[in-house]
């Protein structure tokens, strides 16, 4: 029966080919060949692209090197091109000093999600009604034809839910839902994606403000030496439900 962490590599080959349509450009590791790797560099990174930008996704074991210090991130997203789209999926979101080094990152997109988005194909998950991300026409329509409301009266839902991150859903979109009830069969609604800012994350792309207050963390008080000339050792990302974005322009 293949591994828990080789069934969430599986669900990320989909999630990035089927759900985000983007080309695969890594070799499909085999169980055997995954587990050995992923045990000697606690990680698997897998290549993808859309055109001419690259992405690269990368799975970390539980309670790896990379989640307690800040030089082992720096030097794993140092060799990542300029321009390239990095997702960091973990067992919980980057806090502290390795959290604060990805903030000050200026030529990257990163994203942090957290292994229980890829535990399953989400969207194919039970009780998991279809997202589909509206064109701006189908929007102008409903808006103005059907529902004659405005964008932002419409009900929320947040950028970082899982159906969003599977689909690639992004701040101002607007999804139509299908759902079923019991009752009532088959129904439509509609969702504006909003942002939910977990500490470090602008989604709405504009410079991070490198003076922002921070919590200081309640428990790690010396200083990680890759930030030693830092005045301030406070950490960055809130707990939250689901995920954490990093806007680099």
């Amino acid at each position: 029966m293949p591994s828990q962490q080789y069934n969430r590599y599986k669900n990320i080959i989909e999630f990035g080919t089927i759900w985000r349509k983007y080309r695969l450009d890594s070799e499909i590791l085999q169980e055997d060949a995954f587990n050995k790797e992923i045990i000697e560099k606690q990680f698997i990174f897998m290549n993808f692209s859309e055109g001419d930008k690259k992405i690269r996704a990368y799975l970390f074991i539980a309670a790896s090197d990379y989640d307690r210090t800040s030089a082992k991130l720096a030097n794993l997203l140092k060799d990542v091109p300029a321009g390239t789209e990095v997702i960091l999926i973990t067992s919980d979101f980057y806090k502290g000093y390795p959290a604060k080094l990805i903030k000050k990152i200026k030529d990257k997109r990163i994203y942090n999600y957290r292994h229980n988005h890829f535990d399953l194909v989400i969207p194919r998950a039970p009780l998991c009604g279809k997202h589909r991300i509206m064109s701006i026409d189908e929007v102008n329509t409903l808006l103005v034809k059907e529902l004659h409301t405005d964008l932002l009266q419409l009900p929320k839902i947040l950028e970082s839910d899982p159906q969003c991150i599977w689909i690639g859903a992004k701040l101002a979109d607007v999804l139509e839902i299908t759902s079923h009830s019991e009752v009532s069969g088959e129904y439509i609604h509609y969702r504006l994606v909003i942002s939910n800012n977990i500490g470090n994350a602008d989604l709405k792309k504009e410079e991070i403000d490198e003076d922002e207050e921070v919590e200081a963390p309640e428990e790690k008080k010396e200083e990680d030496p890759i930030l030693e000339s830092e005045s301030d050792d406070s950490g960055l990302i809130d707990d939250g439900d689901d995920a954490d974005v990093i806007d680099e322009d």
